[in-house]
């Protein structure tokens, strides 16, 4: 007769190979669940066949789509087999969760597994999966109810007012469903409110920090530059458009860092950062963790990470901060919640430039002295905010 492991937890994550940040976060809760002695099995669009690594069995499914949660008779299929073969005891879905076919909760919930959600950003409420416009952090549809996406135009011209309907209809089937799992949980007190008003009870959701690994940045030399460092992205949540609005305010040297040739190349023409440009106040080089990046970041000033969602933990600020170097944000997500102004972080209110831009020079025209007693701070905030210890504790309750 087989013996199977009484604890065993099926992960169904956005990622769980590579290093992107989705795929790390699961790698991190995989290694944290194994020992504590649970057998584990990774279900994920990104295997081509079944495997087995380290002890973990990965289980191919197929990819999420838009019909996903109205032609749903495959997915399901291929869930309930992996499900008779692996016989879990605990599902774990982590990341978004929209991106998930809602049968495997609703299949989960019919045959009363232990089911944990761990979510990182607003998609379950929010349409545009992080909860922003172009200019702040928006929950319309959390308060008001969905039809506000569309009195909000959110997505319309660019998906359709179709698929925005079925965006709603998957959030309204997700807040019954969500309801009804065993834990919800997330790393900050602002996620847990929202959870609250989406309808969650109080008593299944959980407060963790978002687990990270700092191992990329062991060998890393790090010392006081000249200059401040940004991750930049094109994309409207993480605030980069607002960058030409901050330099008019500080006359410190900024260097933005864009992954590749393509995401540097529709900003190097940007008439108005052209001007900050050209008076070498602004630098724009590609640079991933591949090419230099942690270099960048190590031997900066500072980091700037504009963000105007409400964050719940994101990976870029975690890593400024496991290399000691101080975030200048804005006072929104988990940046309001774990950072006090130039103590242990630089941060102004969302739309105030001008004091984001005195933060910078702040942080530019202070001696060594003051400037390292800062950098204690930070490194004291890292390590509050990378507590495994939670961690263990959330998972020995299961």
């Amino acid at each position: 007769m087989q013996i199977i492991n009484k604890k065993r937890v099926l992960f169904i994550p956005d990622l769980y190979e590579g290093m992107g940040s989705g795929a790390i976060v699961t790698q991190v809760l995989v290694r944290l669940f194994k020992e504590c002695g649970f057998s584990i099995a990774v279900m994920s669009s990104e295997f081509t066949e079944k495997k087995q690594v380290d002890n973990v069995i990965c289980y191919p499914c197929r990819s999420f789509c838009g019909t996903a949660n109205i032609l749903s008779k495959e997915y399901l299929t291929a869930f309930r087999a992996i499900l008779d073969e692996f016989q879990p005891t605990h599902l774990f879905f982590d990341g978004s969760i929209t991106n998930k076919p809602l049968c495997y909760l609703e299949e989960g919930l019919r045959q009363k597994l232990n089911i944990s959600v761990f979510i990182f950003m607003q998609d379950f409420f929010c349409s545009k999966y992080y909860a922003n416009d172009n200019n702040a952090p928006c929950i319309k549809c959390l308060e008001n109810g969905f039809l506000s996406a569309f009195s909000s135009d959110c997505n319309v011209r660019n998906i359709g007012s179709i698929k925005l309907a079925e965006r709603c209809r998957t959030r309204y089937k997700l807040r019954k469903i969500l309801a009804k799992v065993n834990h919800v949980g997330t790393s900050t007190d602002e996620q847990l409110g929202f959870y609250s008003k989406f309808g969650i009870p109080n008593d299944v959701t959980f407060k963790l920090p978002l687990p990270f690994d700092d191992s990329k940045l062991k060998n890393l030399e790090t010392s006081r530059g000249n200059y401040i460092v940004g991750i930049a992205q094109n994309r409207i949540e993480k605030g980069f458009h607002f960058i030409p609005e901050i330099l008019k305010h500080t006359k410190s040297k900024i260097v933005l860092a864009y992954y590749n040739e393509k995401e540097l190349h529709l900003n190097t023409n940007d008439p108005k950062l052209k001007p900050f440009v050209d008076n070498g106040q602004l630098s724009m080089v590609v640079a991933s963790w591949k090419t230099g990046l942690g270099q960048l970041i190590a031997n900066s000033n500072g980091v700037i990470i504009p963000t105007i969602w409400p964050t719940t933990t994101e990976f870029g600020w975690l890593e400024a901060l496991a290399l000691g170097k101080p975030t200048i944000t804005f006072n929104i997500g988990a940046h309001k919640e774990f950072m006090i102004n130039r103590y242990n972080g630089l941060t102004s209110l969302l739309g105030d430039f001008k004091a984001m831009g005195d933060n910078i020079d702040y942080l530019s025209s202070i001696d060594d002295d003051k400037y390292n007693i800062l950098v204690d701070n930070v490194n004291a905030l890292y390590r509050s905010l990378t507590d495994w210890s939670s961690w263990r504790l959330f998972i020995k309750k299961l």
